[in-house]
């Protein structure tokens, strides 16, 4: 004889299936430390299912480019999936950033690109 699901098992397949139909494509899997949610190369971290689906929806779809997550001090970092070329990484382009907040995460990671985007251009000159 098979235990019926837990209640707690119930309500969080549900909510899962919810994200699933906010994030189409998007996979979300319970971690050690929380949630993460993975679409192609794009991954996000949280400690809870509904701290990452808040995440995502204020996610910036212009840095696709790059991983964003919470750490468990409440820092926020991002990674970018490729490194920089080496005249941007001369320019001071960093891969990984860390802040305070979502909004100075999304200011740094702006800033990068656009510091590799100006060294690149820069180097590209006869």
């Amino acid at each position: 004889m098979t235990a019926a699901p837990d209640n707690d098992d119930v309500v969080m397949d549900r909510l899962v299936r919810e994200a699933q139909r906010e994030f189409p494509g998007w996979r979300f899997t319970r971690t050690s430390t929380g949630w993460s949610a993975n679409l192609g190369p794009a991954c996000h971290a949280a400690a809870s299912l509904a701290e990452l689906r808040a995440n995502l929806r204020t996610a910036s779809p212009d840095t696709p480019a790059w991983s964003r997550w919470r750490s468990d001090t409440g820092r926020y970092w991002a990674t970018r999936h490729r490194p920089f070329s080496r005249a941007a990484e001369r320019e001071g382009a960093c891969r990984t950033v860390e802040a305070d907040t979502e909004a100075a995460l999304h200011r740094l990671i702006r800033e990068q690109e656009q510091r590799a985007m100006l060294a690149d251009r820069e180097s590209a000159r006869p």
